[in-house]
């Protein structure tokens, strides 16, 4: 639909709408790994699925600012709107897992048929890792906004073309993808060790990025 539009409020619209609904993708995806894959192989298969995401994007990205200046910006739109007409059949039809299952298979005859209620978001809010984890967003969320406007920023502020932009952009997706695959299975093997490898790994990455990016 924003292929189609014509006034700038459709686009925004619309845009909004689609956000939604790729906003929606990360929990749901995140809920069922656990469901799929042991605990002491979780982080890394997280680092998998979040590669896969990093991946999409940073080729998505290219392949809109190589295609910009000749095809207009309606072109990408076009052509990943109609790549996801044909995934969504096939995501229709992907049995789900059962809940809990790899926990479930170690204990012959149990059964996970837990399900969330309004009230348990109370208790989930109280939780102090939740807290941490909501203000970290703070900070992830504008470090990530400023990843993704590294290449107008190249185009506008460094007058670069956008060849050149998008190159050095993807020598950060390159690093950003790298990063998901080593954390991500070093972060496993720190849990074998202590039960909070895996928040201490965060924290560490998160310490070392910050002053990379105010530089």
């Amino acid at each position: 639909m924003i292929y189609f539009s014509k006034y700038y409020i459709e686009v925004l619209i619309f845009r909004a709408l689609s956000a939604i609904g790729i906003g929606s993708i990360l929990p749901v995806g995140f809920s069922i790994i656990p469901d799929y894959t042991h605990g002491k192989k979780r982080s890394e298969v997280f680092g998998y699925f979040s590669f896969a995401i990093a991946l999409g994007t940073v080729l998505g990205t290219g392949f809109s600012a190589l295609t910009l200046e000749d095809f207009g910006w309606r072109f990408s739109f076009l052509i990943f709107g109609s790549i996801m007409l044909f995934i969504l059949p096939i995501v229709a039809v992907i049995k789900e897992p059962m809940r809990g299952q790899t926990e479930v298979l170690e204990l012959e005859g149990a059964e996970y048929s837990y399900k969330i209620k309004i009230q348990d978001l109370k208790y989930i809010w109280k939780r102090k890792t939740n807290a941490y984890l909501i203000l970290n967003g703070l900070y992830v969320i504008p470090a990530g906004m400023m990843v993704y406007g590294a290449i107008a920023f190249l185009q506008n502020e460094r007058y670069m073309a956008v060849q050149d932009a998008y190159l050095a952009f993807l020598f950060i997706g390159l690093g950003f993808l790298l990063g998901l695959l080593i954390f991500g299975y070093l972060g496993d093997v720190w849990f074998k060790k202590n039960i909070r490898g895996r928040l201490y790994t965060c924290i560490i990455c998160n310490f070392i990025s910050l002053p990379l990016i105010l530089i």
